[in-house]
This record gives structure tokens, C-alpha cells and sequence, in this order.
């Protein structure tokens, strides 16, 4: 994945701070654009993104999932789903 600097820089900052350095770079910008979408929307900043990530590659492309009613996150933990 081609990141530019600026873009690099940010994502560095966002690993760090949620402390998945040790991931690949894109499972990162997975985190970081889940983060991102979901905080557009919800006001508190103290959510863990791994908690929005869907997925292990291979799969139907859905890289997250976020619930949020009355400015109440639910995560896939809270998802109820039914078959």
C-alpha cells in the first residue's frame, strides 16, 4: 500500500497511540479509516477501533461496522445477528 508522507505520518500517530504498531500497514489504515468514519459521527474520542473491524481478508470486502443510536456505540460485540 502507497501511502503518502503526510498520510504516513498520521497513521504512525494513530498506532501508536492504540497501540497496534505491530500490525501490517493495512490492517492499520483499516483501524484508522474505521476510527475516522465512525468519529464523524459519534462525539466520544475514547472508543477502540479494533472493536469496528470486520474481517480477515479474503471476505466479501466489509472492513467495519459501527452502530450508532443516541450517540451510543455498538461494536460487533453488541451486534445482534440473525440468521
Amino acid at each position: 500500500m502507497a501511502l503518502d508522507r503526510i498520510t504516513m505520518g498520521v497513521l504512525g500517530e494513530f498506532s501508536s497511540e492504540f497501540k497496534i504498531t505491530d500490525l501490517p500497514e493495512d490492517k492499520r489504515f483499516e483501524h484508522l479509516a474505521a476510527w475516522i468514519t465512525a468519529r464523524r459521527h459519534y462525539s466520544d474520542t475514547s472508543f477502540d477501533p479494533a472493536e469496528l473491524v470486520t474481517g480477515n481478508g479474503g471476505d466479501t470486502g466489509l472492513d467495519s461496522i459501527a452502530i450508532i443510536a443516541n450517540n451510543n456505540l455498538m461494536g460487533l460485540q453488541e451486534v445482534v445477528w440473525v440468521n
